[in-house]
């Protein structure tokens, strides 16, 4: 049985995005920038503010007054994006519906992978900020 059911999708309805994007590619965070109506930090830039430039950006981008864009976001190879990125998508997505799909085995960039509780910290509680309604392993 056809997934899709022999039709192609609305493709204007589906956003495929890169993480970064710029000029000639959309990209969340060049996406973000311009919808907030202020300019993207080009790469060549970002790497002289920061060892990690794009989790830089994204902590800034998080000071903003972010409104959520899309009703879905799935968050593929997600080992390998700062927790600042997972934020960002979280709060450009209505109702926190978002995936992140990751392989804790194929890990780039971290030495492990983070809990809700490192991406979303906890509460002066001590409870999580976020909780996942689901975790499938």
């Amino acid at each position: 049985r056809q997934y899709n059911n022999y039709k192609e999708p609305d493709w204007n309805k589906i956003c495929v995005l890169h993480a970064w994007g710029g000029k000639y590619d959309e990209g969340v965070y060049y996406n973000t920038c311009s919808d907030l109506g202020i300019p993207a930090t080009p790469f060549s830039r970002a790497k002289r503010l920061s060892s990690n430039p794009f989790d830089f950006l994204c902590n800034e981008l998080l000071n903003y007054d972010i409104k959520p864009k899309y009703d879905y976001t799935l968050i593929d190879e997600g080992q390998d994006f700062p927790p600042s990125y997972i934020q960002l998508c979280a709060k450009l997505t209505r109702d926190y519906k978002f995936i992140v799909a990751y392989d804790e085995f194929q890990n780039i960039f971290q030495t492990k992978t983070l809990s809700p509780e490192e991406i979303f910290g906890i509460n002066k509680e001590g409870k999580p900020n976020f909780e996942f309604e689901e975790d499938f392993i």
